[in-house]
C-alpha cells in the first residue's frame, strides 16, 4: 500500500468502491476538524489509530469523544455501503451514522446542543460554514431544530434522518413504556444494520411482555449477525437468557447459533472454527472467528487464520484490511 494514501483512495483502490460524491467529500474532509469531529488525514493515520480490540472490518476515519470508523463487513463492502461505527471500548461498537453527511451533522448537533446548554464555542460558525461549503449551502443551519440541549442529539437525529442505530438505541433505553421501547428497537432493526444489540434489546422487551416466540426469533437473528456487536450487553448473561429460548424453539436457531449457546465461552470456539474451515465451510468459520475475537477483545492474535479464510474466499479486499494490521 502506498504511504500517505487517502482513506477514500484506499476504498477505491483496495476495496473497489466506485467514485462517488460521498467518497469525494470524504477526501475533502481528510485532516479537517468540523465542530467536535476530527477527521484523520490519511491511511497511515488510520493505521496508527487501530487497536488490537478493534475488528478487522473497522477502519478508523475520525474521532469525536471516541474513535469513529467505517463499518466494512462483507455485506457493507458488497453493497458499497458507507456507514460509520463508534468504537467506544473493547466489545462496544454501534453504528452512529449511516452516511458521511450524517456523521458531520451529528458532530455539529453535539456542539450546538452543548452551546445551547451553556456557552456556544466561538469556532461554531466557522464549523457550520465549512460543512456548508463541502455539503452544499443550507446543509446545516443553527437554530433549525430549536433550542435543544446537550444529550438531545439522538432525538434530533431521528427527526432529521429517521434515526441511526445509536440514536434509536438511546431512545429505547430512555423510554419508560415497554411498548414505546419496543417501537424504537424495531425501528433500529428495520434499518437493516444487523446489530446484535438491537435484536437483544427487542428480545428483552418481548420477554417482559410475555412474547416468548418473538423473543426467540430476535435472539436467533441476533446470533446470526456477522459479528457480536453487543455494545453494552453482557454476552454471558445474554446467553443464559437465550439458552431456554433455544430449547423451547429449536427450529428458529441455525446450527452454529445453537452450538454457541451450548458452549458460551468464546475462548473455546477456535477449534470449531478450524473444523469448519477444514470442512470447506469457510464463511461460517470466519463468522465464528469474528465472534470469538469480539468475545476475547483481541483480533490480532488470530490474524493468520483470518488471512487463510480470506484467501480461500477470494476476498482480496479483506486481505487488504489484514495488511493494515501488519
Amino acid at each position: 500500500m502506498a504511504r500517505n494514501q487517502s482513506i477514500a483512495g484506499f476504498l477505491r483502490d483496495q476495496l473497489h468502491y466506485p467514485a462517488s460524491d460521498a467518497l469525494a467529500r470524504l477526501d475533502r474532509l481528510a485532516g479537517e476538524k468540523i465542530a467536535r469531529t476530527e477527521f484523520l488525514s490519511d491511511l497511515d493515520a488510520a493505521r496508527g489509530a487501530l487497536k488490537p480490540w478493534m475488528p478487522l472490518f473497522y477502519l478508523p476515519v475520525a474521532s469525536t469523544s471516541v474513535s469513529v470508523g467505517l463499518h466494512l463487513r462483507p455485506s457493507d463492502v458488497e453493497s458499497r455501503r458507507l456507514a460509520f461505527i463508534a468504537a467506544e471500548a473493547p466489545g462496544q461498537f454501534i453504528e452512529t451514522a449511516l452516511s458521511v453527511d450524517q456523521l458531520v451533522y451529528l458532530g455539529l448537533l453535539g456542539t450546538e446542543g452543548y452551546g445551547n446548554s451553556g456557552k456556544m464555542p466561538p469556532s461554531f460558525p466557522d464549523a457550520v460554514a465549512k460543512a456548508n461549503e463541502i455539503f452544499g449551502a443550507g446543509f446545516y443551519q443553527a437554530g433549525r431544530h430549536g433550542n435543544f440541549q446537550s444529550g438531545d442529539e439522538p432525538r434530533v437525529m431521528i427527526e432529521a434522518f429517521g434515526g441511526t442505530p445509536e440514536a434509536l438505541r438511546n431512545q429505547a433505553v430512555l423510554a419508560d413504556d415497554p411498548a414505546e421501547k419496543l417501537k424504537y428497537w424495531e425501528r433500529g432493526i428495520a434499518l437493516g444494520t444487523e446489530s446484535l444489540a438491537l435484536y437483544a434489546g427487542a428480545a428483552r422487551i418481548h420477554l417482559e411482555l410475555g412474547h416468548r416466540r418473538e423473543a426467540a426469533e430476535c435472539v436467533a437473528r441476533s446470533l446470526a449477525c456477522y459479528h457480536h456487536t453487543a455494545y453494552e450487553i453482557d454476552l454471558n448473561e445474554y446467553f443464559e437468557t437465550a439458552g431456554p429460548l433455544q430449547h423451547e424453539f429449536p427450529q428458529l436457531f441455525n446450527e452454529d447459533a445453537a452450538w454457541q449457546l451450548q458452549e458460551p465461552d468464546p475462548r473455546r470456539w477456535a477449534r470449531r472454527a478450524a473444523e469448519l474451515y477444514a470442512a470447506g465451510q469457510v464463511a461460517r468459520a470466519d463468522k465464528l472467528l469474528n465472534d470469538l475475537c469480539h468475545g476475547t477483545g483481541n483480533y490480532m492474535s488470530v490474524l493468520g487464520a483470518f488471512r487463510k479464510h480470506y484467501q480461500a474466499l477470494g476476498w482480496d479486499w479483506a486481505l487488504a484490511l489484514c495488511d493494515l494490521r501488519s
